[in-house]
């Protein structure tokens, strides 16, 4: 794999350069059978099938959207509001941060991520990305989020293991006639 097919007059100093492959292949496969899963080593599984590049402070994250210093404020104070005043009895568990593209989502979605995580207070994220792999890729939000919640709340680990045991080792969704976004 060449990164820098084509390129020419390309000058790179101090550089480390990564190169992930988060395609899922025979998704309606098992994606190990261990035995056993234990709730140490559904860490293990998780990570090892989770797009790690979309988690928040990622290495591979770079030139990351921020808001201007004082902007959007209002926006995400209403959003950590709403997060850290979520309980079971919540009229909703689900906000939905929608516009029009350019209006800066992405970089209220990480400004919210970065005080939630300040504050200590955020279970987990992922951030897309149309051209990173992984990133790109649906299929490997639900294992990632699955990861750090099982990284930030050790206790949540005997239940995943249980689920994850349970569903025969189906990590990612597969087709049925019924309902093709079915997630195992």
């Amino acid at each position: 794999m060449s990164i820098l097919r084509g390129a020419r007059k390309v000058v790179i100093q101090d550089a480390q350069f990564n190169a992930y492959d988060n395609r899922v292949t025979n998704a309606s496969q098992p994606v190990a059978n261990f035995g056993t899963i234990t709730p140490e080593s559904v860490l293990h599984i998780l990570q090892s099938h989770s797009a790690i590049a979309g988690l928040l402070n990622a290495s591979e994250q770079f030139d990351v959207p921020k808001c201007d210093p004082e902007t959007r404020a209002s926006v995400i104070e209403t959003i950590t509001n709403w997060v850290q005043a979520g309980t079971s009895s919540s009229s909703s568990s689900m906000l939905w941060l929608h516009g029009p593209a350019g209006v800066g989502k992405s970089a209220v979605a990480q400004a919210v991520a970065l005080l939630l995580e300040q504050e200590e207070d955020l279970a987990a994220s992922f951030f897309f990305s149309r051209t990173a792999p992984g990133r790109n890729n649906g299929n490997m939000l639900i294992v990632t989020l699955a990861y750090q919640i099982a990284m930030n709340f050790p206790a949540t680990r005997t239940y995943i293991a249980k689920k994850y045991q349970a569903q025969s080792g189906h990590l990612y969704p597969i087709q049925s006639s019924s309902n093709p976004k079915t997630y195992r």
